[in-house]
């Protein structure tokens, strides 16, 4: 994929042409917040999962069970588009990629702000901060709230409320890099 700017109806016409352009898409700007869900507080309850500390949404998938087989995400980096991320968060700082072995952060190559080009991680309503958490959160605290708790994590914000297709593909390539 690649993005291009400044093109006219003519030279879209005729790249359409080309056989190995599979498809054409808009880089108009959309509002990104409408399509996502926001964080809602779950209720304490006294089921197991609870007693041993471990969400609803682990024992929901299963993933509960990959881990008695010794599979909690050792050795993979997961890489996540949405709001942004808190670094700093409890639950997700041990596992961040960018966080050196004497506590200080390196941010190159671990986090990129598509949207707005800010160099340290920032999460405009909490939602990536939630999102990584299900994914990879965890290590380091009494709650088993993410699916790979051993997994390391990099984050791409391309989620402020005015999006473009663009900014999702500069996460893209951030992550192949």
């Amino acid at each position: 994929s690649i993005a291009v700017s400044d093109v006219t109806e003519q030279q879209i016409k005729e790249l359409a042409q080309i056989s190995d352009i599979e498809a054409i898409n808009s880089n108009a700007p959309f509002n990104d917040l409408d399509q996502i869900e926001h964080p809602v507080p779950f209720a304490a309850g006294t089921n197991e999962s609870e007693k041993r500390n471990i969400e609803f949404n682990i024992k929901w998938i299963g993933a509960d069970k990959l881990w008695e087989q010794g599979y909690q995400g050792a050795g993979i980096v997961t890489g996540v588009i949405d709001t942004g991320i808190i670094h700093t968060h409890p639950a997700l700082v041990q596992s961040y990629r960018g966080r050196k072995e004497n506590g200080q952060f390196e941010h190159d190559f671990n986090w990129l702000d598509a949207d707005r080009s800010l160099r340290a991680p920032v999460d405009s309503s909490g939602h990536g901060t939630h999102c990584t958490g299900t994914v990879c959160g965890g290590k380091g605290v009494n709650r088993k709230i993410g699916v790979a708790p051993e997994a390391k994590w990099i984050h791409c914000r391309a989620i402020s409320g005015t999006s473009q297709a663009s900014k999702y593909l500069r996460c893209y390539q951030f992550f192949m890099a």
